[in-house]
């Protein structure tokens, strides 16, 4: 019998037709079963919304508590006297200008961590971040000592044209500032270790533990025995003392921290990447304070209520503009997350994340924050000069903080984080003694404004950094700077 296949393999007709008049295969889905496509609405579609505020609200908590009470206790501080407040005042930008070389080491650690653990170097993190809490302790020694040997000479030097009153005050207050440093230093650098290391609320716990001391001090010392600026001061050695212990000891506890023997001796060759981020940064704020510190010495002439408006406004608004502070320490901390794993997108995205969300919820704090701080200001000061001036700095503030100072102060975070300090910190110094101090010498003396002159200029000063953020931004350069 013969082969019904062909010779040539192709299929038989039959077969073919029976194959053509098969239906066709579909996928598609009857339309009463089909689902029904969601209805649009205005709910914000961010996939990293969940992430970001997660990370917010433990950072946010910490640092609303911190100024929160150093609102409080600038409270019960001026119950003293402006005096007293100006005092207090000048010996923190002191402060601020001779420490902040070691200071600055405790925010650089949170990059170097972060870029570590984003390439899988665990041990070398905890070693960075022993060695960062020694070298900040050992700093920060030296500046106590030389503010308890030395305080005439300091605060005479810095400023010597005011008036013996509150020059007085801030010399007794200024060696009890110099022995909390070390507890705050190793406070700091075990707060912004946990941060690198994307535990956002071990800061929380050991803020909550100094800040209820530090109210319950400060009330005592200050309000029930009157003692001034000693009992500010002797509140915040105790308090800072308080979170240095528990920041040691949570870290040992969740294993963030070299041993002790390991960390006792720091070598250059485990922390260089934070002592050249930190030298940077810190180079920056010195000479961004150095700046402020001689302006302020401009501003002295004009008397005690410009001192005080600057002084009451700024302890005021501190908890207002927390949620900058946030986002820049995340725009740090993600953008060099990101950037040590290599994935650059990823970190762009970030930093524009934590700039618009910082920037809307800037504004929602402060617009009514325009209607409400008037009537605050009456009670820390009932002098008309020194209200006066507070509601000018207000129209002022309301503007460029949640928006000019915003901008800027994620840009740089955000670069420091990439590794780009070089060019935030060149850029700091030129932008301060150029604008800040030149232009605020302009119109602090010569156009007779006094506090409200330093506003302005640090206003014009913003401006100019948005500008060029923006051009560095879109150039692409601070995306290839890691630092390890």
């Amino acid at each position: 019998m013969e082969s019904i296949m062909p010779n040539d393999g192709s299929i038989p007709k039959a077969t073919a037709v029976s194959e053509v008049s098969k239906p066709p295969e579909t996928s598609e889905v009857p339309v009463h079963d089909r689902p029904k496509t969601p209805k649009k609405s205005f709910r914000l579609r961010d996939p990293d919304f969940k992430m970001l505020f997660s990370l917010f609200i433990p950072i946010f908590i910490d640092m609303i508590l911190n100024n929160l009470i150093g609102a409080v206790h600038s409270y019960f501080v001026s119950g003293a006297g402006e005096n007293v407040i100006s005092a207090i005042s000048l010996a923190n930008q002191a402060n601020n200008l001779i420490s902040i070389v070691f200071l600055s080491a405790t925010s650089a650690v949170i990059v170097v961590v972060s870029q570590n653990l984003g390439q899988g170097n665990h041990e070398r993190a905890k070693l960075v971040a022993g060695q960062t809490m020694m070298f900040t302790a050992y700093g920060t020694l030296l500046v106590a000592a030389a503010f308890c040997l030395f305080p005439a000479q300091i605060m005479t030097l810095l400023f010597g044209n005011t008036g013996p009153e509150i020059l007085d005050e801030s010399i007794k207050y200024i060696p009890l500032l110099g022995i909390s440093l070390p507890f705050y230093g190793i406070f700091q650098a075990a707060a912004c270790t946990c941060r690198g290391y994307n535990n956002h609320k071990l800061p929380l716990y050991i803020s909550v533990s100094g800040s209820i001391v530090n109210v319950i001090l400060a009330f005592f010392a200050i309000k029930v025995m009157d003692l001034g600026v000693v009992g500010a001061g002797l509140s915040l050695i105790i308090s800072r003392l308080v979170s240095a212990v528990a920041g040691v000891v949570l870290l040992n506890r969740f294993k963030m921290l070299a041993r002790f023997r390991e960390s006792v001796i720091v070598r250059y060759s485990v922390i260089k990447s934070v002592l050249y981020l930190g030298f940077l940064s810190s180079l920056g704020s010195i000479l961004t304070n150095l700046a402020s510190t001689m302006i302020t010495g401009f501003i002295v002439p004009f008397g005690k209520s410009h001192l005080a408006a600057s002084s009451i406004f700024g302890s005021i608004a501190a908890p207002i503009n927390v949620p900058i502070s946030v986002w820049a320490t995340l725009a740090t901390i993600l953008v060099a997350k990101h950037i040590g794993k290599g994935e650059n997108d990823k970190a762009k995205l970030m930093l524009l994340k934590c700039a618009g969300y910082s920037i809307a919820m800037e504004l929602i704090l402060w617009i009514p924050s325009y209607f409400i701080l008037p009537g605050i200001f009456g009670a820390y000061t009932d002098n008309p000069e020194t209200l006066k001036l507070l509601d000018v700095i207000l129209k002022i503030q309301v503007i460029n903080s949640p928006i000019i100072t915003n901008i800027y102060t994620i840009a740089v975070h955000g670069f420091n984080g990439a590794g780009d300090a070089k060019f935030t910190t060149i850029f700091a110094v030129v932008r301060m003694f150029i604008v800040n101090f030149g232009l605020g010498y302009v119109l602090i003396t010569l156009c007779s404004l006094g506090v409200i002159g330093s506003i302005l200029a640090s206003v014009a000063s913003g401006v100019i950094a948005i500008a060029v953020f923006i051009f560095r931004y879109k150039s692409g350069k601070w995306e290839h700077k890691a630092m390890v």
